[in-house]
């Protein structure tokens, strides 16, 4: 059987080849199953090892270098490791001793993200750069002393908290614009005695200022008299300032928002002062007379009657006054609140007092001034009784302040205070040559006017919020908020912020003449700018982070910003051109609309 053999050979080779594709396929199987199966393991391991990866620390993950450039500019950078990002918008820089000395922050380009926290902003990575411009218009210190906060995560992974870093900058000569003779102080000094001089112009003091000035009227026959009426009115506004500016100081240091002003949120301050408001009209009125001085009335003023009445003029000139922030004041107050010298910052408020306490200083002092002034006789009377009508006015305003602030409810307290207090200066008027029990009695009725104040400071009213929320917005204003600001920012987009409140005579002047005008609106359109309103009438957090981050210490304040982020901070006066010009991008002015 020798042909089995090779019949055998023949019958497997053609079963190997009836099962070569099938062999072919299920190895082909068991291949790319290995394959896919070490892909798998082999993104897992990835997956696995970015998740385990430990997150740098924050010196490592966002080293920063910074540099003072001979144009006067300060330049910060931040250099990254890959999937590391830092937040635009969630850093603030500060300016420790001279808070005007930085320019508008100038951003190296970002890129949009969309983060599960704050939403759609700008970030990062790998690489930042910042560049701030120093005012050269301003006295600048030998070493600047800077104060900055930033954050940033890792992709997918952690966010650190908000880093804080204090950098010194040696400043050349080349960019101090002081002489070095004089020390940087002594320029902010003389910026506090001009500012409180011309705090005498704004509308906030001007019923106060007529009762002075009716005072020094009245004691033109009088030289010694005057003289020490006015070192009395000096030393109330001069001593107001210091105790004024000691609590802002106090405040602050104990982790407090408070700004100059502040006193002016406060619903019992606005109460207390409109019964002091409606006291001193009654008194010019001639419906009581307390003592011989409140209303500037009396006799034998160089025997001292009547300077207490010129003490108390002073504080009420401080308290009325503070609201407002005259040219020159602003800087002069930021200073002292920034400063680490306690006795600058009190000689800083000094200078204030004097200053808005100056022009009567020079009518009682210098003789060829006070010949200039009419003098007395029968026509001061009348004086006198229209003098009464500012301070009435001065209530109602003050009335409708707490109103905005409190509701109605907290108007019908003060209004039952004000009938409880008149009735107490009433009887002490119908009673003055009875009794000392009458007096006594008098006294306690005037005592009791505080009680409904005392019950609106503790009382927390449900109108509140419905109040603060029923805010009307001026045509075409947007009410400010962190986000909207970031956003428009991060678009591109011209913006101008106004930080107002209610009890800011100078804004509510700006407000009428310039904002509420057809030319600010068709300003706006032209250079498609948002107009953003912050309304600081009661306290807001959110407002005074922004006060703080332009190194302003109250309202009002006007901030333009340009397409490219330039910002102008325009003055308390404001003008059509100004916003016109902060507004406009470089080299592009544009002329506000005629009549406007």
């Amino acid at each position: 059987m020798r042909w089995a053999g090779p019949i055998a050979r023949g019958l497997m080779l053609a079963v190997a080849a009836l099962l070569s594709p099938s062999i072919a396929l299920a190895d082909e199987a068991t291949t790319n199953a290995y394959e896919s199966g070490a892909d798998e393991r082999s993104a897992s391991d990835r997956s696995r090892s970015e998740a385990d990866v430990e997150p740098l620390p924050v010196e490592q993950a966002f080293a920063l270098t910074s540099k003072l450039s001979g144009d006067g500019s300060v330049t910060l950078e931040w250099r990254m490791p890959p999937g590391y990002y830092l937040y635009r918008d969630r850093f603030s820089l500060q300016a420790v001793d001279t808070p005007q000395a930085l320019g508008a922050l100038q951003w190296s380009e970002g890129r949009q993200h969309q983060d599960p926290q704050f939403g759609n902003v700008t970030v990062f990575y790998d690489h930042a750069r910042l560049r701030v411009p120093l005012q050269r218009d301003m006295p600048l210190p030998q070493r600047l002393e800077l104060k900055l906060s930033f954050q940033g995560c890792l992709e997918n992974s952690v966010c650190y908290p908000p880093t804080s870093r204090r950098l010194s900058l040696e400043l050349p000569p080349s960019l101090r614009t002081q002489d070095e003779t004089a020390p940087p102080w002594l320029g902010i000094l003389l910026m506090a005695f001009a500012g409180g001089l011309l705090l005498n112009l704004m509308p906030c003091v001007l019923p106060v200022l007529s009762l002075k000035a009716f005072s020094i009227l009245h004691a033109a026959d009088d030289p010694i008299g005057a003289k020490w009426r006015a070192l009395a009115y000096t030393a109330g506004v001069v001593s107001s300032f210091a105790i004024l500016g000691g609590i802002v100081l106090t405040l602050r240091a104990s982790g407090g928002a408070a700004g100059w002003g502040f006193h002016m949120q406060q619903s019992w301050v606005i109460g207390l002062l409109v019964l002091v408001m409606l006291a001193v009209g009654l008194g010019l009125s001639g419906v009581v007379t307390v003592g011989a001085g409140l209303a500037g009335v009396g006799q034998r003023h160089a025997q001292g009657r009547g300077l207490i009445g010129d003490f108390v003029t002073g504080v009420l000139a401080c308290v009325v006054a503070s609201p407002c922030t005259a040219p020159f004041m602003g800087a002069s107050v930021a200073y002292a609140l920034a400063t680490p010298r306690p006795w600058l910052a009190l000689a800083v408020f000094v200078l204030l007092g004097l200053g808005l306490a100056a022009p009567f200083l020079l009518i009682a002092f210098v003789p060829r001034a006070a010949r200039r002034l009419p003098r007395p006789g029968a026509w001061m009377d009348t004086l006198k009784q229209w003098l009464a009508f500012p301070m009435y006015a001065t209530a109602v305003w003050l009335l409708w302040v707490l109103g905005k602030q409190r509701g109605v409810d907290a108007m019908a307290l003060v209004l039952l205070a004000a009938v409880v207090l008149a009735l107490g200066l009433w009887w002490f008027e119908k009673n003055r040559f009875a009794g000392a029990r009458q007096r006594r009695l008098a006294a306690l009725i005037v005592a009791l006017s505080l009680a409904p104040l005392a019950m609106l400071g503790a009382w927390q009213g449900d109108a509140v919020p419905a109040v603060a929320s029923k805010t009307e917005l001026p045509v075409g204003a947007e009410r400010f908020t962190s986000a909207r600001f970031a956003e428009l920012r991060a678009q591109g987009r011209p913006v101008f912020v106004n930080v107002t409140a209610d009890w800011c005579l100078t804004c509510k002047v700006n407000q009428a003449a310039v904002l509420e005008r057809d030319g600010f609106r068709v300003l706006l359109k032209d250079t498609d700018a948002v107009y953003l309103v912050a309304d600081y009438t009661q306290p807001d957090a959110a407002i005074a982070a922004l006060l703080e981050e332009q190194g302003a210490v109250g309202v009002p304040l006007y901030v333009g910003y340009d397409r490219e982020g330039r910002r102008t901070k325009l003055a308390a006066v404001l003008s059509l051109q100004g916003i016109a010009d902060a507004l406009a991008q470089a080299g592009s002015p544009v002329s506000p609309t005629a009549g406007g």
